[in-house]
C-alpha cells in the first residue's frame, strides 16, 4: 500500500511540473518511469521542496508586477521607480532559477547518466506553448 501511494505521488507531481501540451505529460510519466523508485522518490521530494521554497518569492514577484503596472499606468510615470520594481522582480526570478538549478545539481549529483538523462527528459523545456499559437495574436491582445 505504502509503495502504491508513493508511486502515485510521485506520478502526480510529474504530472505538476509537466508541460500542458496534451499528449506531452504522458510521454514524461513514461520517463519518469525509467527511474529505480528511490530515484522516483528523491525527485518528488527535491521538486516539491523547491517548490515550497519558492513560494513566498513568486508570491513577492507577484505583488512587485502588481506595483510595476501601477506605477506604469500612474498619471506621472515614475522611471526610478519602476526601475527599482524591476530590478526587484529580476533579483526575485534570479533566486528562484538558482534554487531550481541548485535542486537539479543536487539530484543529478545522486544519479548516474541513465538516470540523468531520464532526468533531462522529465524537466521543463521552457514556458508553456512556446512556438506555438494558443489564443490571441499579438496585435489583440491588451493589457490586463
Amino acid at each position: 500500500m505504502n509503495k502504491n501511494l508513493i508511486l502515485a505521488t510521485a506520478l502526480f507531481a510529474t504530472i505538476g511540473f509537466s508541460m500542458s501540451v496534451i499528449g506531452y505529460p504522458l510521454q514524461k510519466l513514461e520517463s519518469f518511469s525509467k527511474l529505480p523508485q528511490d530515484k522516483q522518490t528523491l525527485v518528488v521530494e527535491t521538486m516539491d521542496t523547491v517548490r515550497t521554497e519558492n513560494k513566498e518569492l513568486r508570491q513577492q514577484a507577484k505583488e512587485i508586477k502588481k506595483a510595476m503596472k501601477g506605477v506604469l499606468t500612474a498619471p506621472e510615470f515614475d522611471a526610478n521607480a519602476y526601475q527599482a520594481y524591476a530590478d526587484q522582480y529580476q533579483a526575485l526570478k534570479v533566486q528562484m532559477m538558482v534554487a531550481k538549478t541548485g535542486a537539479i545539481k543536487d539530484l543529478a549529483s545522486q544519479m548516474n547518466q541513465q538516470e540523468r538523462e531520464v532526468l533531462l527528459e522529465i524537466m521543463p523545456k521552457g514556458k508553456k506553448g512556446h512556438g506555438k499559437y494558443h489564443g490571441e495574436k499579438r496585435s489583440e491582445r491588451t493589457i490586463q
